[in-house]
């Protein structure tokens, strides 16, 4: 893998040209690299692994779209949905293994912080359309609120002393 990776990389350099299915390849690679040193090979805990794993497809699906000069459909589009499907996705091994709440809160709880950052890429003008930003900051609060109020008493708990309430 760092022989495929770092090829593309040194002809880039040493030629000068810049083609994009070089980039491409140099990153399916890292991405692929990544998916496999830091999910199948590492000892890491999964709700740790998963946020791992949302941040490397975040990345790809931005890098994609802004090297082929797509018009920002990644922002726009990609990453608010990849953040309402993870978030519910966690909240559902979260309800599903209700003996574990303890091992997945935090991971939890960064996702769905993580929900409102299309909020802020709106704000600062790098995404250019605000419903997606909006459906993902309201799936995250909408989120919050079922967790605090039919999940179970400790998980409650554990959210108040997180969040200092």
């Amino acid at each position: 893998m760092i022989g495929i990776f770092l090829i593309p990389s040194l002809v880039i350099l040493l030629t000068g040209r810049e083609d994009f299915w070089m980039y491409r390849q140099t990153l399916g690679v890292a991405s692929a690299w990544v998916l496999v040193r830091y999910t199948f090979l590492s000892k890491m805990h999964r709700g740790k692994k998963f946020l791992l794993q949302i941040a490397n497809l975040s990345l790809v699906l931005f890098i994609i779209d802004h090297a082929g000069s797509a018009g920002g459909w990644s922002v726009n589009y990609a990453i608010p949905f990849l953040l309402i499907c993870s978030s519910l996705l966690m909240m559902s091994v979260v309800y599903k293994h209700k003996k574990l709440w303890s091992d997945y809160a935090v991971y939890a709880m960064s996702l769905l912080f993580l929900s409102f950052l299309p909020c802020l890429l709106y704000v600062i003008r790098v995404s250019s359309l605000f419903w997606p930003s909006a459906v993902s900051a309201g799936a995250a609060l909408t989120t919050l609120i079922i967790i605090y109020g039919f999940l179970d008493k400790n998980f409650r708990s554990y959210f108040n002393r997180r969040l200092h309430f």
